[in-house]
């Protein structure tokens, strides 16, 4: 069974409306049902199209020419309502979802590990029902990635070729095909040792640089942003924006590429994931083992708010801290610096307090001792200014009766001085003047000899003389200054000599050979 398409004029589309017929936006066309009754549209139907049509048992007879296409596609629909009279179950993969008219037209692929190897259309004619009890069983919608087993019948349109009438779909066929692809997930990460390790990472006290990675345009990130503001205008975080997709088959490549990017920059903090005003049923793109194993590894924790409340990934399972929304992660960090804070501020007024007490203490204290000190030195004083003072009367007791005892002895030799000195003294003159007397004729004595001996060298000097050995047979050359001449090299250097005799001087002019000199008195 299908529907039947008519043939409806633009003025005639109330007509059929009112008599329970569907327009098809897909195939701009109205149409009839399955099983309804074909009777009241008998004047719309095709011509070849009536209600005795419709029996599967008559084949068309081809011309001689060949077949016309719709009838080698009724023969076709024939042999499918034949082989094929009742629904089937069909494992498949969803390509496209396309909701219009109020009803559901989709592509279902089956894929082997490196590329597609059947396709088909299908539709669900108001699908409000399935669609919503498909929701309630897995938690998402029904869209595109999901692996999906359906009961379809086959039909086939002479306009639109073969499609699945899908009339059921079993939901928990996807979530158990999600889960044990969850549970391949965690195993694989428990075996290598990194499940827990970023959950296991603490959240920094101050968020001074975070990343943050979501869908560009997403409406969660300007939630995030303007939560952001305060702690950005006030200098208190500095956060690092990236894109990436959040959804379809380029989506791991994409927040794989997001995240290397942001782990990259120096002095990161936290890694956040927020994706934001996207449909629920988005979320299944993330359950992907290497983004698990990339969140799992990064050396900052990492919050994400890419789901909701009763929709987490695999993400979720792995991170530091997780939050339903965008504006719940920047809440989260505002309460985290909010929290130190106040934390800060207590722990000062606490030190204050201590401080304070430790003061008035010590105050107490030293006022206490100072007390104390003052009494103790206040009799240390006033016996120390008694000692001092017996000390000082017995100090001038002794100095009185030690002036006493050298007055008497002063006294005494004066006394004794002036009985003695005149007779002292006169013997003391007596004495140096025959010392005076002694010392003159010794000096007289010693000046004679010194002008003795210094005429006898003088008289020496003398006799020792240039002249002295002038006459002995020597002369003095000098030159034209009157210099001593004492080599004949020197001698050489001059054309006038004088030679100097013990009775006179000569001039010597030298000749034209170096040996011969002309003389002249």
């Amino acid at each position: 069974m299908t529907e039947t398409f008519l043939q409806v004029e633009y003025r005639e589309k109330d007509e059929v409306k009112r008599l329970g017929a569907y327009w098809s936006r897909e195939h701009r066309q109205w149409y009839v049902p399955a099983g309804r009754d074909l009777t009241p549209f008998a004047r719309w139907l095709p011509v070849q199209e009536s209600p005795a049509a419709y029996r599967l048992d008559e084949t068309p007879t081809p011309p001689v020419q060949g077949l016309s296409l719709r009838e080698v596609m009724q023969r076709i629909r024939g042999c499918v309502q034949q082989g094929l009279p009742e629904a089937l179950w069909i494992r498949a993969e969803l390509t496209k979802v396309d909701s219009r008219l109020n009803h559901a037209f989709l592509d279902l692929v089956e894929r082997d590990a490196t590329r597609e190897v059947a396709s088909a259309k299908a539709v669900i004619w108001q699908p409000g029902p399935m669609l919503a009890q498909f929701s309630q069983q897995t938690g998402q919608d029904l869209v595109a990635g999901l692996q999906v087993l359906v009961q379809a019948r086959v039909e086939v349109q002479d306009r639109f070729g073969l499609r699945l009438v899908i009339e059921a779909i079993d939901a928990t066929y996807t979530v158990g095909v999600m889960a044990q692809q969850l549970k391949i997930i965690r195993q694989t990460l428990e075996q290598e040792g990194i499940f827990n390790a970023n959950r296991q990472r603490t959240l920094p006290e101050d968020f001074f640089r975070v990343a943050v990675i979501s869908p560009e345009g997403a409406a969660g990130l300007g939630d995030f942003q303007a939560g952001a503001e305060p702690l950005v205008r006030y200098g208190i975080c500095r956060f690092h924006y990236f894109t990436a997709l959040f959804q379809g088959r380029n989506a791991k490549d994409s927040l794989l590429q997001a995240i290397e990017s942001a782990s990259a920059l120096p002095d990161i903090q936290t890694l956040v994931l927020i994706r934001g005003g996207g449909a629920v049923a988005d979320l299944h793109w993330l359950n992907e083992l290497e983004l698990a194993r990339a969140i799992c590894l990064s050396p900052v924790p990492v919050i994400t708010g890419i789901g909701h409340q009763r929709d987490q990934t695999i993400l979720d399972e792995v991170a530091c801290r997780v939050a339903d929304t965008p504006s719940k992660v920047i809440k989260l960090i505002t309460d985290t610096i909010q929290q130190r804070a106040a934390r800060t501020e207590h722990d000062f007024h606490t030190i204050q307090t201590a401080i304070e007490r430790r003061w008035l203490q010590a105050e107490r204290m030293i006022a206490a001792d100072w007390q104390t000190v003052r009494t103790q030195a206040t009799g240390r004083i006033q016996a120390t200014g008694e000692a001092l003072t017996a000390i000082y009367h017995r100090f001038i007791a002794q100095v009185k009766a030690y002036c006493v005892v050298s007055s008497r002895d002063l006294l005494e030799q004066r006394r004794m001085i002036l009985l003695h000195s005149p007779a002292h003294l006169h013997r003391a003159a007596t004495a140096l003047t025959a010392a005076h007397t002694v010392v003159l004729k010794q000096a007289t004595r010693l000046i004679q000899q010194a002008g003795d001996h210094a005429e006898r060298l003088l008289r020496e000097i003398l006799g020792q003389g240039p002249e002295r050995t002038l006459r002995r047979g020597f002369a003095l050359v000098r030159d034209a200054t009157g210099q001593p001449v004492t080599s004949r090299a020197v001698a050489n250097q001059h054309a006038r000599l004088s030679l100097e005799f013990h009775d006179g001087r000569i001039s010597v002019q030298r000749g034209g050979d170096d040996d011969q000199t002309v003389l002249h008195h």
